[in-house]
C-alpha cells in the first residue's frame, strides 16, 4: 500500500494555513479586553467618588489629588 505524499502534504499545508488565519483573527483582542476593564474600573471609581460627596471618601480623594498636583507644580518652580 502506497501513501500519496502529495495529498498528505496538501492536508498539512491547509491545516497550518487555517491555524495562521485563526491566530490573526484574534490579534488585538487583548487590547480591547484591557481597555474594557479599565473603563469599567474608571466608571466604578467615578460612581463611588460621586456618591460619597465632599465629606466622604470622594472629598478626601479630591483633596489629596489637588494637594499632589499643587506639590508637583510647586516643585517645578
Amino acid at each position: 500500500m502506497m501513501i500519496n505524499t502529495t495529498n498528505a502534504l496538501d492536508k498539512v499545508k491547509s491545516a497550518i494555513s487555517l491555524r495562521r488565519r485563526e491566530a490573526q483573527k484574534d490579534k488585538g483582542a487583548g487590547f480591547v479586553e484591557y481597555a474594557g476593564i479599565l473603563l469599567v474600573i474608571g466608571a466604578i471609581a467615578a460612581a463611588v467618588i460621586a456618591a460619597s460627596g465632599e465629606d466622604g471618601i470622594g472629598g478626601t480623594i479630591k483633596e489629596n489629588i489637588e494637594t499632589a498636583v499643587d506639590n508637583a507644580f510647586d516643585f517645578l518652580d
